[in-house]
Protein backbone atom coordinates (compact mmCIF):
# COMPACT_ATOMS: atom_id res chain seq x y z
CA UNK A 1 0.00 0.00 0.00
CA UNK A 2 1.01 3.55 -0.64
CA UNK A 3 -0.21 6.39 1.58
CA UNK A 4 1.93 9.16 0.05
CA UNK A 5 -1.00 10.82 -1.76
CA UNK A 6 -3.63 10.10 0.90
CA UNK A 7 -5.87 12.87 2.21
CA UNK A 8 -8.47 13.19 4.95
CA UNK A 9 -11.97 13.94 3.69
CA UNK A 10 -14.03 13.80 6.88
CA UNK A 11 -13.50 12.96 10.54
CA UNK A 12 -15.79 12.72 13.56
CA UNK A 13 -15.38 11.66 17.18
CA UNK A 14 -17.86 10.03 19.57
CA UNK A 15 -17.42 8.68 23.10
CA UNK A 16 -18.43 5.10 23.84
CA UNK A 17 -18.72 3.64 27.34
CA UNK A 18 -19.02 0.13 28.74
CA UNK A 19 -22.63 -0.98 28.36
CA UNK A 20 -22.41 -3.59 31.12
CA UNK A 21 -21.32 -0.95 33.64
CA UNK A 22 -24.19 1.30 32.61
CA UNK A 23 -21.94 3.77 30.78
CA UNK A 24 -23.62 5.48 27.86
CA UNK A 25 -22.47 7.07 24.63
CA UNK A 26 -21.89 10.69 23.69
CA UNK A 27 -22.56 11.34 20.02
CA UNK A 28 -21.24 14.29 18.04
CA UNK A 29 -23.59 16.09 15.69
CA UNK A 30 -20.93 17.79 13.61
CA UNK A 31 -17.68 16.92 11.90
CA UNK A 32 -14.22 17.75 13.20
CA UNK A 33 -12.71 20.86 11.64
CA UNK A 34 -9.07 20.41 10.64
CA UNK A 35 -6.33 22.39 8.96
CA UNK A 36 -3.33 21.13 7.00
CA UNK A 37 -1.25 20.66 10.16
CA UNK A 38 -3.86 18.50 11.88
CA UNK A 39 -4.45 16.57 8.65
CA UNK A 40 -0.72 15.80 8.40
CA UNK A 41 -0.73 14.54 11.99
CA UNK A 42 -3.74 12.31 11.36
CA UNK A 43 -2.19 10.87 8.21
CA UNK A 44 1.14 10.24 9.93
CA UNK A 45 -0.15 8.50 13.04
CA UNK A 46 -3.50 7.03 12.03
CA UNK A 47 -2.30 5.61 8.71
CA UNK A 48 1.31 5.06 9.75
CA UNK A 49 0.38 2.18 12.07
CA UNK A 50 -0.80 0.22 9.03
CA UNK A 51 2.16 0.96 6.76
CA UNK A 52 3.90 -2.40 7.24
CA UNK A 53 0.89 -4.58 7.95
CA UNK A 54 0.10 -7.21 5.31
CA UNK A 55 -2.11 -9.59 7.30
CA UNK A 56 -5.39 -8.71 5.66
CA UNK A 57 -8.67 -9.66 7.31
CA UNK A 58 -12.10 -10.08 5.71
CA UNK A 59 -15.62 -9.48 6.98
CA UNK A 60 -17.40 -12.73 7.83
CA UNK A 61 -20.77 -13.99 9.03
CA UNK A 62 -21.89 -17.57 9.76
CA UNK A 63 -24.98 -17.33 7.53
CA UNK A 64 -25.06 -14.21 5.36
CA UNK A 65 -22.30 -11.60 5.01
CA UNK A 66 -24.92 -8.90 4.56
CA UNK A 67 -25.91 -9.47 8.20
CA UNK A 68 -22.49 -8.36 9.39
CA UNK A 69 -23.23 -4.89 10.77
CA UNK A 70 -19.82 -3.36 10.17
CA UNK A 71 -19.77 -4.70 6.60
CA UNK A 72 -23.13 -3.00 6.10
CA UNK A 73 -21.98 0.31 7.62
CA UNK A 74 -18.72 0.32 5.66
CA UNK A 75 -20.61 -0.16 2.40
CA UNK A 76 -22.91 2.74 3.26
CA UNK A 77 -19.97 4.99 4.06
CA UNK A 78 -18.34 4.21 0.72
CA UNK A 79 -21.58 4.68 -1.20
CA UNK A 80 -22.72 7.89 0.54
CA UNK A 81 -19.97 10.48 0.68
CA UNK A 82 -22.06 13.47 1.84
CA UNK A 83 -21.47 14.88 5.32
CA UNK A 84 -24.99 14.24 6.62
CA UNK A 85 -24.79 10.53 5.78
CA UNK A 86 -21.28 10.26 7.23
CA UNK A 87 -22.43 11.69 10.57
CA UNK A 88 -25.51 9.44 10.73
CA UNK A 89 -23.61 6.25 9.82
CA UNK A 90 -20.79 7.04 12.24
CA UNK A 91 -23.40 7.27 15.00
CA UNK A 92 -24.67 3.81 14.02
CA UNK A 93 -21.11 2.51 14.31
CA UNK A 94 -20.78 4.05 17.78
CA UNK A 95 -24.03 2.39 18.88
CA UNK A 96 -22.85 -0.92 17.47
CA UNK A 97 -19.57 -0.65 19.40
CA UNK A 98 -21.53 0.19 22.56
CA UNK A 99 -23.62 -2.96 22.14
CA UNK A 100 -20.41 -4.98 21.71
CA UNK A 101 -18.81 -3.45 24.83
CA UNK A 102 -20.21 -5.79 27.46
CA UNK A 103 -17.04 -7.35 28.89
CA UNK A 104 -16.24 -5.88 32.34
CA UNK A 105 -12.63 -5.11 31.35
CA UNK A 106 -13.52 -3.00 28.31
CA UNK A 107 -12.60 0.63 28.95
CA UNK A 108 -14.61 3.59 27.73
CA UNK A 109 -12.96 5.84 25.18
CA UNK A 110 -13.21 8.09 22.17
CA UNK A 111 -14.26 6.51 18.88
CA UNK A 112 -12.79 8.29 15.87
CA UNK A 113 -14.15 7.62 12.37
CA UNK A 114 -12.17 8.94 9.39
CA UNK A 115 -12.75 8.87 5.65
CA UNK A 116 -9.44 8.70 3.75
CA UNK A 117 -9.06 9.29 0.01
CA UNK A 118 -6.15 8.64 -2.35
CA UNK A 119 -4.77 5.39 -0.93
CA UNK A 120 -3.06 3.13 -3.47
CA UNK A 121 -3.80 -0.58 -2.98
CA UNK A 122 -3.16 -3.30 -5.57
CA UNK A 123 -2.14 -0.62 -8.10
CA UNK A 124 -5.52 1.09 -7.73
CA UNK A 125 -6.35 4.41 -6.06
CA UNK A 126 -9.13 3.83 -3.56
CA UNK A 127 -10.86 5.29 -0.53
CA UNK A 128 -10.72 3.84 2.98
CA UNK A 129 -12.52 4.08 6.29
CA UNK A 130 -10.46 4.30 9.45
CA UNK A 131 -12.05 3.48 12.81
CA UNK A 132 -10.00 4.06 15.95
CA UNK A 133 -10.67 3.81 19.67
CA UNK A 134 -8.55 5.36 22.38
CA UNK A 135 -8.98 3.56 25.70
CA UNK A 136 -6.05 4.95 27.68
CA UNK A 137 -5.23 8.57 28.35
CA UNK A 138 -1.70 9.71 29.14
CA UNK A 139 -0.55 12.83 31.00
CA UNK A 140 1.29 15.61 29.20
CA UNK A 141 2.36 19.17 29.94
CA UNK A 142 0.69 21.91 27.92
CA UNK A 143 2.86 25.00 27.41
CA UNK A 144 0.97 28.32 27.55
CA UNK A 145 2.51 31.60 26.42
CA UNK A 146 1.07 34.82 27.82
CA UNK A 147 1.91 38.41 28.63
CA UNK A 148 3.32 37.35 32.00
CA UNK A 149 5.65 34.79 30.46
CA UNK A 150 5.48 31.07 29.81
CA UNK A 151 3.74 28.56 32.05
CA UNK A 152 2.46 25.03 31.71
CA UNK A 153 -0.42 22.93 32.96
CA UNK A 154 -0.86 19.20 33.37
CA UNK A 155 -3.48 17.65 31.11
CA UNK A 156 -4.35 14.21 29.76
CA UNK A 157 -4.91 13.14 26.19
CA UNK A 158 -4.52 10.54 23.46
CA UNK A 159 -1.04 9.22 22.72
CA UNK A 160 -1.02 9.21 18.92
CA UNK A 161 2.07 7.00 18.87
CA UNK A 162 0.17 4.22 20.65
CA UNK A 163 -3.31 3.69 19.29
CA UNK A 164 -5.16 1.09 21.37
CA UNK A 165 -7.53 -0.24 18.74
CA UNK A 166 -8.09 0.54 15.11
CA UNK A 167 -9.03 -0.78 11.71
CA UNK A 168 -8.59 0.36 8.14
CA UNK A 169 -11.29 -0.80 5.73
CA UNK A 170 -10.10 -0.62 2.11
CA UNK A 171 -12.76 -0.03 -0.50
CA UNK A 172 -13.35 -2.75 -3.09
CA UNK A 173 -15.63 -2.47 -6.10
CA UNK A 174 -17.00 -5.98 -5.56
CA UNK A 175 -17.61 -5.37 -1.85
CA UNK A 176 -14.93 -7.83 -0.71
CA UNK A 177 -13.10 -5.23 1.36
CA UNK A 178 -9.64 -5.90 2.77
CA UNK A 179 -9.40 -4.98 6.46
CA UNK A 180 -6.32 -4.26 8.57
CA UNK A 181 -6.63 -4.15 12.34
CA UNK A 182 -4.75 -2.85 15.37
CA UNK A 183 -5.56 -4.43 18.74
CA UNK A 184 -3.06 -3.98 21.54
CA UNK A 185 -5.08 -6.12 23.99
CA UNK A 186 -6.24 -9.29 22.27
CA UNK A 187 -7.14 -11.02 25.53
CA UNK A 188 -10.59 -9.49 25.08
CA UNK A 189 -11.41 -10.19 21.46
CA UNK A 190 -14.48 -7.98 21.25
CA UNK A 191 -12.88 -5.57 18.76
CA UNK A 192 -12.17 -8.19 16.09
CA UNK A 193 -14.98 -10.64 16.81
CA UNK A 194 -18.03 -8.82 18.18
CA UNK A 195 -17.50 -5.33 16.79
CA UNK A 196 -15.84 -5.86 13.39
CA UNK A 197 -16.72 -9.49 12.70
CA UNK A 198 -13.55 -10.21 10.73
CA UNK A 199 -11.33 -13.24 10.26
CA UNK A 200 -7.91 -13.68 8.61
CA UNK A 201 -8.12 -13.67 4.83
CA UNK A 202 -6.77 -16.92 3.42
CA UNK A 203 -3.54 -16.63 1.49
CA UNK A 204 -0.55 -18.92 0.84
CA UNK A 205 1.38 -17.03 3.51
CA UNK A 206 -1.41 -17.35 6.06
CA UNK A 207 -2.10 -21.02 5.35
CA UNK A 208 1.59 -21.95 5.48
CA UNK A 209 1.96 -20.12 8.78
CA UNK A 210 -1.07 -21.98 10.17
CA UNK A 211 0.45 -25.37 9.38
CA UNK A 212 3.76 -24.37 10.93
CA UNK A 213 1.94 -23.11 14.03
CA UNK A 214 0.09 -26.42 14.30
CA UNK A 215 3.35 -28.36 14.02
CA UNK A 216 5.08 -26.16 16.60
CA UNK A 217 2.18 -26.53 19.04
CA UNK A 218 2.23 -30.31 18.52
CA UNK A 219 5.96 -30.29 19.26
CA UNK A 220 5.51 -28.28 22.45
CA UNK A 221 2.39 -29.94 23.80
CA UNK A 222 2.88 -33.57 22.73
CA UNK A 223 6.40 -34.38 21.54
CA UNK A 224 8.17 -32.56 24.39
CA UNK A 225 6.21 -34.54 26.96
CA UNK A 226 5.93 -37.96 25.36
CA UNK A 227 9.04 -38.39 23.22
CA UNK A 228 12.77 -37.81 23.53
CA UNK A 229 13.92 -34.21 22.92
CA UNK A 230 15.48 -34.77 19.50
CA UNK A 231 12.17 -36.16 18.19
CA UNK A 232 10.65 -32.70 18.38
CA UNK A 233 13.62 -31.17 16.55
CA UNK A 234 13.57 -33.78 13.79
CA UNK A 235 9.81 -33.44 13.37
CA UNK A 236 9.82 -29.65 13.06
CA UNK A 237 12.66 -29.68 10.57
CA UNK A 238 10.97 -32.52 8.70
CA UNK A 239 7.78 -30.45 8.46
CA UNK A 240 9.74 -27.56 6.95
CA UNK A 241 11.49 -29.99 4.58
CA UNK A 242 8.09 -31.19 3.42
CA UNK A 243 6.86 -27.64 2.77
CA UNK A 244 10.05 -26.75 0.90
CA UNK A 245 9.68 -29.75 -1.43
CA UNK A 246 6.01 -29.25 -2.25
CA UNK A 247 4.26 -26.44 -4.08
CA UNK A 248 0.85 -27.57 -2.85
CA UNK A 249 0.15 -28.69 0.70
CA UNK A 250 -2.17 -31.68 0.97
CA UNK A 251 -3.01 -32.88 4.47
CA UNK A 252 -3.44 -36.55 3.51
CA UNK A 253 -0.09 -36.60 1.72
CA UNK A 254 1.51 -34.78 4.64
CA UNK A 255 0.46 -37.24 7.35
CA UNK A 256 1.52 -40.23 5.20
CA UNK A 257 5.01 -38.90 4.55
CA UNK A 258 7.22 -41.68 5.93
CA UNK A 259 10.28 -39.45 6.30
CA UNK A 260 8.32 -37.14 8.58
CA UNK A 261 6.21 -39.69 10.42
CA UNK A 262 8.63 -42.57 10.90
CA UNK A 263 6.35 -44.48 13.27
CA UNK A 264 2.62 -45.24 13.34
CA UNK A 265 2.45 -43.94 16.90
CA UNK A 266 3.84 -40.54 15.92
CA UNK A 267 1.37 -40.27 13.04
CA UNK A 268 -1.58 -41.23 15.24
CA UNK A 269 -0.56 -38.70 17.88
CA UNK A 270 -0.39 -35.93 15.29
CA UNK A 271 -3.72 -36.86 13.70
CA UNK A 272 -5.37 -36.95 17.10
CA UNK A 273 -3.90 -33.59 18.05
CA UNK A 274 -4.87 -32.12 14.69
CA UNK A 275 -8.47 -33.20 15.13
CA UNK A 276 -8.55 -31.56 18.56
CA UNK A 277 -7.23 -28.33 17.05
CA UNK A 278 -9.38 -28.39 13.92
CA UNK A 279 -11.54 -25.43 14.94
CA UNK A 280 -8.51 -23.26 15.63
CA UNK A 281 -6.63 -24.39 12.50
CA UNK A 282 -9.26 -25.01 9.81
CA UNK A 283 -6.99 -24.04 6.90
CA UNK A 284 -4.43 -26.70 7.82
CA UNK A 285 -6.68 -29.38 6.34
CA UNK A 286 -7.53 -27.91 2.94
CA UNK A 287 -5.07 -28.01 -0.02
CA UNK A 288 -3.30 -24.70 -0.59
CA UNK A 289 -0.32 -23.18 -2.38
CA UNK A 290 2.75 -23.26 -0.15
CA UNK A 291 4.50 -19.94 0.50
CA UNK A 292 8.18 -20.93 0.37
CA UNK A 293 9.48 -17.48 1.30
CA UNK A 294 10.40 -17.33 4.96
CA UNK A 295 10.81 -21.09 5.53
CA UNK A 296 14.57 -20.69 6.01
CA UNK A 297 13.88 -18.11 8.69
CA UNK A 298 11.44 -20.46 10.40
CA UNK A 299 14.06 -23.23 10.38
CA UNK A 300 16.64 -20.97 12.02
CA UNK A 301 14.23 -20.34 14.89
CA UNK A 302 13.95 -24.00 15.79
CA UNK A 303 15.85 -24.82 18.95
CA UNK A 304 15.74 -27.74 21.31
CA UNK A 305 17.67 -28.23 24.52
CA UNK A 306 18.25 -31.59 26.19
CA UNK A 307 18.69 -31.32 29.97
CA UNK A 308 20.61 -34.38 31.20
CA UNK A 309 20.40 -35.73 34.72
CA UNK A 310 24.19 -35.37 34.97
CA UNK A 311 23.83 -31.58 34.90
CA UNK A 312 24.79 -31.06 31.25
CA UNK A 313 22.64 -29.28 28.67
CA UNK A 314 22.91 -30.02 24.94
CA UNK A 315 21.30 -27.47 22.63
CA UNK A 316 20.36 -28.61 19.13
CA UNK A 317 19.58 -26.12 16.37
CA UNK A 318 17.75 -26.35 13.08
CA UNK A 319 20.95 -26.84 11.13
CA UNK A 320 21.30 -30.35 12.55
CA UNK A 321 17.92 -31.65 11.50
CA UNK A 322 18.55 -35.31 10.89
CA UNK A 323 21.28 -35.99 13.42
CA UNK A 324 24.11 -35.60 10.91
CA UNK A 325 26.50 -34.40 13.58
CA UNK A 326 25.45 -36.54 16.51
CA UNK A 327 24.62 -40.10 17.45
CA UNK A 328 22.64 -41.40 20.36
CA UNK A 329 23.16 -44.81 21.93
CA UNK A 330 23.28 -46.92 25.07
CA UNK A 331 26.49 -48.02 26.77
CA UNK A 332 25.84 -51.50 28.22
CA UNK A 333 28.95 -51.53 30.40
CA UNK A 334 28.03 -48.28 32.15
CA UNK A 335 24.30 -48.82 31.86
CA UNK A 336 23.87 -45.25 30.63
CA UNK A 337 22.64 -43.47 27.53
CA UNK A 338 25.07 -41.30 25.57
CA UNK A 339 25.32 -38.70 22.83
CA UNK A 340 28.33 -38.78 20.46
CA UNK A 341 29.03 -35.41 18.82
CA UNK A 342 30.96 -34.80 15.59
CA UNK A 343 32.56 -31.47 14.67
CA UNK A 344 35.34 -29.97 12.59
CA UNK A 345 36.55 -27.38 15.06
CA UNK A 346 35.64 -25.23 18.02
CA UNK A 347 34.23 -21.73 17.64
CA UNK A 348 35.38 -18.77 19.69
Amino acid sequence: MNFSQATVRTIITHKVGNKQRGEGILLSNSLQNFDSELEATILEYFLGVFARKQNFMAFTHPSDLRLNEMYHYAGNLFNHADETSFIAISKDIARHLHNASTHPKIASGELIVVRFDGIVHNDETINAIGIFKSEHKEPFLKVIEGEGGIRFSKETGINLARIDKGCLILESRDGDHDVLIIDRDQNIRYWMDRFLGVAPRRSPEYDTKQVLSLCKAFGDEVLSLKYEPETKLDFLNGAIDYLEKHDVFDYDSFIHDEMLFNSPELREDFMRYGQEQAEQNPTAYAPFQVAHKGLDRERSRIKSSVHLDTGMIITFTGTNAQGTYYEKGFDRERGMHYYKLFYNGERD
